[in-house]
């Protein structure tokens, strides 16, 4: 009994479709393994910032102890419930702190807030950063 054409064909083809078949594989397995190594980076990069927000202090006063200064950040937001709530402009202080410098902030100080406009009232924030 005879094979069909397809079936003797097979170990023919197999040497002409190797060289295309293998790259393919190698760059399907590579592309997976980055994506979960970028996954895994973004997710210990999340536990990093949400750990230096935990460990970051608001003060608005200055530090008895000195210290060196990293800077200043400031802001404003439209006035409202939310947005004149102490936690809520400590939070937005303490990411905007580890944004623009990491772990090397300690401590946001001397935090003060002026409300001003008479159509659109907004809140101001200032602080600075103690390193």
């Amino acid at each position: 009994m005879k094979r069909p054409a397809a079936c003797t064909s097979l170990p023919k083809l197999l040497p002409m479709l190797l060289p295309v078949l293998l790259p393919m594989f190698l760059l399907m397995f590579l592309i997976t393994a980055c994506q979960s190594y970028a996954q895994q980076q973004q997710a210990e990069r999340k536990a990093d910032v949400e750990l230096d927000r935990l460990r970051v202090m608001v003060y608005t006063s200055d530090l008895t102890e000195p210290y060196g200064k990293l800077g200043e950040i400031s802001y404003a937001d439209p006035l409202n419930a939310e947005t004149i709530d102490t936690d809520h402009i400590n939070e937005k202080l303490r990411r905007m702190a580890i944004a623009r410098w990491g772990q090397q902030v300690d401590a946001v100080v001397q935090v003060a807030t002026k409300v001003s406009g008479a159509d659109r009232p907004t809140i101001s924030v200032t602080a600075r950063l103690s390193a």
